[in-house]
């Protein structure tokens, strides 16, 4: 017994950093998630759309591109999945479409110019080869956010090491394979700008951020409160930040398609109030509504970090990290929004005392966010996101519905109410936020960081259960 317990300090003991085959086994887990797993409804959609903008770039109709994607969309043309209505429409920033379109370019000519047969599923391969290399550059620019804010280097490794193997990134972003990668590729490398001092390349990538997802604005407004106290300059920023949207609206206003676009999704599927659905009554003789709880603490971040010295290291991933775990909290989100919060959660590992804790909770959380999806959006972000894979579709292998997570959790566990779901993943999102908060307190008293908490391997690694269990499960669907 002493021998076991002697090997497995040795192999928990992560004080040398994060070794090379831990790096290749993160890549295996990425590779496997990419090229198994995708929400082929929304991502085929997307991907053709993308080939549209293709089309009308060297037709000549760039600025009618809204117009021409939802007369496609009216027609029939994306498939049997959709709708004939705006809901197969060009709903996305075009640069969403872009970036794709372009990353296709190669099989779009074979594809269209020499008119050869070409499989969706090359063009799902290319964009999955995307995303890896992606998220590959972002475990780097991690690393040199932590070297750049004096973090030794084993610690910048086992921060770029955790990125990778974020449960949460692998689920909402690698395997679901929604486009917000883009806007978190950007916002990371605004991140890096901001603690090397590079104000202009900052406020750039953030406005590139910004145009790929306008939610990453939430995250971002704290960081430039608390970097910047003069109102002008404040402001100029703020601008700066959000004038890629106003330019994209300025520029396809004059696009009947944008405009009906813009309607459809605003009614649909009001995006806007769903910052104002929860919350509490506020009633003043005939004047009746609802007091927004993410508004008033979003509001009262912001105050904060503009009282706050721009000095503090300690709030530049707390602030950022309290807003996004309040959007969780009391807004309705879509599972794939969820890779807005990784960069908070995975640099403020960096800092921590509690390391371990914070393991544990991202676990749990990701746990629940699983659970969560599975409920809220049956038959989609359930196991039968493995029927989109490159290779399940190669092979011919698809999910057995019978073995949902949400019905067999609820055969299995019928004592266990839906509400509990919701409610474990709430009390692990403020759990998070408490620890966060006691970290930047205690960080302030111990400037050097001397204190930092130590890293385990077993703690790192054990953050991936729940996905990889999710892997394995919707795996096993397939063959019974």
């Amino acid at each position: 017994m002493q021998k076991i317990r002697n090997y497995f300090n040795k192999f928990n003991d992560a004080a040398q950093g994060a070794s090379k085959a831990e790096f290749i086994v993160a890549l295996i887990i990425m590779l496997v998630a990419a090229f198994v797993f995708c929400f082929i409804k929304d991502f085929k959609l997307t991907v053709m759309q993308s080939l549209d903008f293709n089309d009308c770039l060297f037709s000549g109709k760039l600025f009618r591109f809204y117009s021409e994607v939802n007369e496609l969309a009216l027609s029939g043309h994306y498939g049997e999945d959709w709708p004939q209505t705006l809901l197969a429409g060009a709903n996305y920033s075009i640069v969403n479409y872009a970036t794709v379109g372009i990353v296709c370019l190669p099989i779009y000519i074979l594809d269209r110019l020499f008119h050869l047969p070409v499989s969706f599923v090359a063009y799902e391969t290319v964009v999955k080869l995307l995303f890896c290399v992606l998220t590959v550059y972002m475990a780097k620019i991690v690393y040199d956010i932590c070297t750049s804010l004096g973090r030794e280097q084993k610690d910048a490794k086992w921060i770029s090491l955790c990125f990778l193997t974020s449960p949460v990134f692998l689920y909402s972003s690698i395997m679901i394979s929604h486009l917000d990668i883009f806007s978190v590729l950007f916002l990371m490398l605004g991140i890096r700008c901001l603690v090397r001092g590079e104000g202009r390349k900052e406020l750039i990538f953030f406005m590139l951020a910004a145009v790929y997802k306008p939610f990453v604005i939430l995250g971002i407004i704290p960081m430039l409160l608390l970097q910047e106290k003069r109102i002008l300059y404040l402001v100029r920023n703020l601008v700066v930040v959000v004038g890629g949207i106003l330019f994209q609206g300025f520029v396809f206003r004059f696009d009947p398609g944008y405009v009906q676009s813009q309607k459809f999704m605003s009614k649909t599927y009001d995006f806007v109030g769903r910052f104002f659905a929860t919350g509490f009554s506020f009633e003043r003789n005939s004047y009746e509504s609802l007091a927004s709880y993410f508004i008033i603490i979003f509001i009262t971040v912001c105050v904060v970090a503009y009282m706050l010295d721009k000095k503090g290291q300690q709030y530049i991933f707390v602030l950022p990290m309290i807003v996004m775990g309040t959007f969780v909290l009391f807004v309705q989100w879509h599972p794939n929004w969820m890779i807005l919060l990784v960069p908070y959660m995975i640099l403020l590992l960096a800092f921590t005392y509690n390391r371990r804790l914070l393991c544990i909770l991202e676990f749990a959380f990701s746990l629940f966010v699983i659970f969560v999806s599975a409920f809220g959006w049956a038959g989609y972000y359930d196991i039968e996101i493995i029927n989109g894979g490159v290779i399940t579709q190669l092979i011919g292998a698809a999910a057995n519905g019978k073995y949902d997570i949400a019905s067999v959790l609820m055969r299995k566990l019928p004592q266990l109410p839906k509400d509990f779901y919701s409610s474990m993943l709430a009390a692990v999102t403020v759990g998070m936020l408490v620890v966060y908060c006691m970290d930047c307190i205690k960080r302030k008293r111990d400037t050097s960081c001397e204190n930092i908490g130590k890293w385990e391997r077993c703690a790192v690694w054990c953050r991936l259960v729940p996905v990889l269990g999710f892997m394995a499960y919707a795996c096993l669907t397939c063959v019974v």
